[in-house]
């Protein structure tokens, strides 16, 4: 034997028996049932015994149900389905609704920009067609003077109807 903790006290202990109970000897006579007074017992005494070439019979362990048992049972499982259907459009529903929301925003501010590139356009050719804006373009870019009074010449146009004959 090891010796755990330095001493010889485990080895006294359970190698020699010094502090181990007595077991109790079984004796040949059954220990007494207690019975109540005015108790009668029944003792099985005779036992039918079954051929053995016969199959054993299998206990039934399913349990059937009764129609009312099966109508609870059917009316639950349909609320479930209908509140699982429910959620899932919920969420579906949701779902959409937030592509719809995020697609709106993306519109509104493409709308937004060109609004704003409207609006610059707009004050553009308001600059572009003003009197001073062609004035200052024909002198510069077409090479354009502007009329003097002593230029002006008079002429006459003559104008034959061919429609008269």
């Amino acid at each position: 034997m090891v010796n755990l903790n330095g001493s010889n006290a485990y080895q006294m202990r359970y190698e020699e028996g010094a502090v181990r109970k007595k077991r109790k000897e079984k004796s040949d006579v059954p220990a007494k049932k207690h019975v109540r007074p005015n108790m009668t017992v029944k003792l099985n005494t005779k036992r039918a015994k079954k051929p053995s070439h016969a199959p054993k019979q299998l206990k039934n362990r399913v349990r059937t149900l009764d129609a009312g048992e099966v109508r609870v049972l059917f009316a639950g499982g349909f609320v479930f389905c209908i509140i699982i259907a429910f959620f899932a459009f919920t969420m579906c529903c949701h779902a959409r609704d937030n592509e719809l929301t995020l697609l709106i925003n993306q519109k509104k501010d493409e709308l937004a920009s060109l609004q704003n590139d409207y609006q610059g356009l707009m004050v553009e050719r308001d600059n572009f067609l003003a009197d001073d804006a062609i004035e200052d373009y024909a002198i510069h870019n077409l090479g354009m003077q502007k009329r003097e009074s002593r230029q002006v010449k008079w002429f006459e146009v003559s104008w034959n109807d061919d429609f008269d004959e």
